[in-house]
């Protein structure tokens, strides 16, 4: 399994030490391999929670408070099937996660979710006609950029 530091982090993603850390200490990230425990110690993270920020960090470049990314950023990871330790993340994951992510809210909460595949020229989306929105990212798009980061940070 791959493991990515903080500092690989901030290298292949482009986030500055200070806001990565502060993210963290808010609880918006957190990684999934190891939580440093004091000096000494560091955060390890897995490629599924680069994602995870990958997508958080896409929805605060689009105006979402950090809190609304980090709720919707989490809702998404957990919707979406993670990587396994020996699979082929190239291949695999093109079949299992291709696609736009659907997010749907009621009341605040999520109440539906998963991958929408583009069959064509335009996506159909149906959602129950009780949710509050519908939250649509281009989960294909976004997988490939976290995808170039982690092999910037881990070059073979």
């Amino acid at each position: 399994m791959e493991e990515y530091s903080t500092f690989d982090i901030i290298g292949g993603m482009g986030i500055k030490i200070e806001r990565l850390k502060d993210w963290l200490r808010r609880g918006y990230i957190q990684p999934s391999i190891q939580v440093a425990q004091g000096s000494g110690t560091k955060n390890l993270f897995n490629r599924n929670d680069l994602y995870q920020l990958g997508l958080f960090m896409f929805l605060i470049a689009r105006g979402f408070s950090r809190e609304e990314a980090a709720k919707h950023a989490k809702a998404g990871c957990a919707v979406i099937e993670p990587a396994s330790e020996n699979e082929d993340l190239e291949a695999e994951k093109e079949m299992k996660n291709d696609g736009f992510l659907m997010l749907a809210y009621r009341d605040g909460n999520l109440f539906s979710g998963g991958m929408v595949r583009n069959t064509g020229d335009t996506i159909t989306v149906e959602a129950d006609e009780n949710c509050d929105e519908v939250l649509l990212v281009n989960y294909s798009k976004l997988r490939r950029e976290v995808d170039g980061a982690a092999r910037r940070m881990k070059p073979d």
